[in-house]
């Protein structure tokens, strides 16, 4: 009997065969049940199959690549953002450690210095020291305090004024940082509650506040026992006074200031936000701060 080809391997074979008996190719196809030589591996039909899998494969692969890249394009400058922002925080500490000490300072000297060394207390420092503090201003009312990163430090330069309020830049100039004052400290409020008391009697009995840090530190209680509060004059003239309430060396606290006619605010010059108003009747004179 004439023998014939198998059209895939090549090899001799019946012309009555179905499949071939060497590589297994369906040589009539129509002949094989449903399905039979279908995947096997080396036919044509499975080299297709393969194909169309390495393209699923590499489009899945493809897919898994974008979506990491993404991912990435969106966290890495936030993991940036979130380190510069704890840089900045260092920053921020000092400087508040700074403001406290300068107040403390004023209320001793009636000024601020721009010598560090006589505050008498060193910053605290948790690590690396990633900034530097320097005054570059400071007077009988003015205050800026600056915090300058160290040299390759990712992060911006920071200030605080006199009255607390911090700055993302140097030399106390910029939009300033809004943050809601803490509440008015009980010790602080008592002493300018007192003070307050008594500078309405010397108003009652002269027809006018007090015009002078003599007159004014006249009034001043004494105190009855340790306090973690000292009182300052801020301004004194014809317009009215302002008073602070300075924290002492090492007091974890805000300083807070009061004016002629009993407002107590956050900060130690009489202006921004106000805690308390000590004197809330319909006759109290009008608030003349235009002192600050």
């Amino acid at each position: 009997m004439p023998m014939t080809s198998c059209p895939d391997c090549g090899q001799p074979i019946s012309p009555g065969a179905v499949v071939c008996p060497h590589c297994g190719f369906p040589i009539r196809a129509a002949a094989l049940p449903q399905g039979v030589g279908a995947w096997r591996p080396g036919t044509g039909g499975s080299s297709g199959n393969r194909t169309v899998v390495i393209v699923l494969i590499g489009a899945a692969l493809l897919f898994i690549v974008v979506v990491i890249g993404i991912i990435a394009a969106l966290a890495i400058p936030r993991f940036a953002q979130a380190g510069r922002r704890a840089r900045e925080i260092e920053g921020e500490t000092q400087l508040r450690w700074a403001y406290t000490a300068e107040q403390t300072y004023f209320a001793r000297n009636g000024r601020y210095t721009t010598d560090l060394a006589q505050l008498g207390t060193r910053p605290p420092v948790f690590g690396p020291v990633l900034y530097t503090l320097q005054v570059s201003a400071a007077g009988d009312r003015d205050l800026c305090v600056e915090a300058v990163p160290a040299p390759k430090v990712d992060a911006g330069p920071l200030s605080m004024d006199a009255n607390g309020i911090l700055y993302h830049g140097a030399g106390c100039t910029g939009q300033p940082e809004m943050t809601e004052a803490s509440p008015l400290d009980p010790d602080a409020g008592a002493m300018l509650e007192a003070l307050n008391g008594r500078m309405r009697a010397y108003h009652r009995e002269h027809g006018r506040y007090p015009t002078s840090e003599a007159e004014v530190k006249s009034l001043m209680p004494e105190s009855a026992g340790p306090r973690r509060y000292s009182l300052a004059i801020r301004s004194a003239d014809e317009y009215g006074v302002c008073v602070s309430a300075v924290p002492e060396a090492g007091a974890a606290s805000e300083p807070y200031s009061m004016d002629q006619d009993g407002y107590i605010y956050a900060g130690p010059s009489c202006g921004g936000q106000t805690l308390k108003e000590l004197n809330p009747d319909p006759s109290s004179s009008a608030r003349a701060n235009t002192t600050r």
